[in-house]
Parts: C-alpha cells; structure tokens; sequence
C-alpha cells in the first residue's frame, strides 16, 4: 500500500513538472525556431532541436488525434501541412503571451478548431 501511495506521488509530481515543459511558453520556442528554419530565416544549428522536436511532435498527434475525439474535433482540407499546422499554432499562440502558462496542446487544438472548424 505504502509503495503504490508513493507510486502515485511521484507520478502526480511527474505530471506537474512535464505540464511545465509543455506550457506555450516552453514549447513556443521550438515552435518558432522550427518555422525559422522552414523559410531559411535561421541556420538549423542554431534551433533548440530538443523543443523544436516536441513542437513537431505535439502537432503531428494533434493532427492524428483529432480523428478520434469528437470534442476536439476540427476540420483541415487534405492540402493542410504539418508545416501549416505548427505556423499556425505559432501565430495564434504567440499572439496570446498572457496565457503562456496554459498547455501549449490545448492552445493549439483551440487555434485549429477556430480555423478549420467543421461544418
């Protein structure tokens, strides 16, 4: 019992420390360094490639993901790209730095379900 009550603590400490890692104001960041890089505006060795690769990742599962719950549900036509997606997110995030504290995911399915929302 001892064990899985410190099982369960630890996990709740992991959850407030990984929510921190992926607030808009971490993620962004990468984000940005990663469209920087796209319109050959940054050398790619000057990008944080640890965040920029969380930004990547985090919007490819939202695109996936979106798929599967209804209540997250937004609607891109075929020719939207990854690379659209993260643009996308960082314009509208980055035009919202009082919530830079907020989970960058949540920010960016909100920005998605506000552009490409289903009819």
């Amino acid at each position: 019992m001892r064990s899985m009550l410190l099982a369960m603590l630890a996990f709740s400490l992991g959850l407030a420390q990984a929510h921190a890692r992926d607030s808009a104001r971490e993620m962004l960041p990468g984000c940005r360094d990663y469209v920087a890089v796209g319109r050959g505006k940054s050398p790619a060795e000057r990008a944080d490639l640890v965040t920029t690769a969380q930004c990547v990742a985090t919007i490819k599962t939202i695109l996936l993901g979106q798929l599967l719950v209804p209540t997250l549900r937004f609607c891109r036509s075929k020719e939207v790209t990854v690379n659209d997606a993260v643009e996308l997110a960082v314009h509208e995030v980055g035009a919202r730095p009082q919530m830079g504290d907020k989970p960058f995911f949540i920010m960016a399915i909100a920005a998605f379900q506000k552009h490409w929302p289903c009819q």
